[in-house]
């Protein structure tokens, strides 16, 4: 049996990543995300375009030292063509997700293909959307047989769609009619992220969407999948994940850090989602690491 392409990629990163899984549809994805700390990883070119998303960390620079090709901080993307060797380097540790593209011969996928070959080298990019479906869709992964697998079919859909949107500086009739409404949601979701510490109220919200707050709900919702304050708290809880397993901030910092209003009110809604406490969740997370023996990460 021929071996999965990513798995050249883990043997050069030299560690199996966080969470794994393929979404399926009419755009089917293998999903890795990996959350590590390294000086420098040099992985070979392998046989499919290959997206990847910053989630959290430090400055991550590609290429040469004498010349960065790209240079990414949470939140940016990167899309390499097919055959592409890349050499990263980390000023800390990471938090990103690659979604390797298994039918680049059809329909977006295929699209993109041909604008990373033309292209010849990494494509960076940074768009909040397709930062924000990367995360819903790691969000969903880390749910395990729980997934809504539909849900994360259809958001690859718009993901890719806004990918190629933004990479070719479409006009609007490059993304599905019904999706038209997401670029006005850019800046929200960008505030959403930058400020989930202070209160995020529909009201505030709305005003910078620049519509009623009921009209808001109902545009989140069609574009998001879910209400608002549902998914604050989903951008909330992955963000205290991360500050769980990359740093040795107290649980009560954490909870500040991620807006909520106390210890006790993140460890109810960490609990009610991952079945585990913060605390628990934070050794689970050590000792998953390969190697790991002290509070670093590898």
């Amino acid at each position: 049996m021929r071996r999965p392409v990513w798995a050249s990629v883990r043997r050069d990163v030299g560690r199996p990543p966080l969470a794994e899984g393929r979404i399926g549809g009419d755009n089917p994805l293998y999903v890795e995300h990996w959350v590590y700390q390294a000086t420098r990883v040099d992985v070979s070119g392998i046989g499919c375009p290959v997206l990847v998303t910053q989630l959290g960390g430090a400055r991550v620079n590609e290429g040469n030292t004498k010349s960065w090709r790209t240079s990414t901080l949470p939140s940016q993307s990167i899309l390499i063509p097919p055959g592409t060797a890349t050499s990263w380097h980390y000023s800390g540790a990471v938090d990103d997700v690659a979604f390797y593209f298994l039918d680049p011969q059809h329909g977006v996928q295929e699209r993109l293909a041909n604008l990373a070959a033309l292209q010849g080298e990494p494509m960076q990019f940074s768009d909040a959307l397709v930062a924000a479906a990367a995360q819903q869709l790691v969000d969903e992964l880390h749910s395990g047989q729980s997934a809504d697998e539909p849900f994360m079919a259809r958001l690859v859909d718009v993901m890719l769609e806004q990918v190629f949107r933004v990479l070719t500086a479409s006009s609007p009739s490059g993304i599905h009619p019904r999706h038209i409404h997401y670029a006005r949601l850019q800046r929200v979701l960008h505030h959403i992220h930058s400020h989930l510490a202070q209160p995020l109220p529909n009201e505030m919200l709305a005003e910078r969407a620049g519509v009623s707050e009921s009209h808001f709900r109902r545009v989140f919702m069609d574009a998001v999948g879910m209400p608002p304050h549902r998914y604050i708290l989903g951008r909330r809880l992955a963000l205290a994940r991360k500050l769980l397993v990359m740093s040795e901030l107290p649980i009560a910092v954490i909870a500040a850090e991620c807006g909520f209003y106390s210890q006790s009110h993140l460890t109810k809604s960490f609990q009610a989602t991952h079945a585990a406490t913060p605390a628990a969740y934070r050794r689970q997370m050590k000792l998953a690491r390969p190697g790991a023996t002290g509070s670093s990460l590898p």
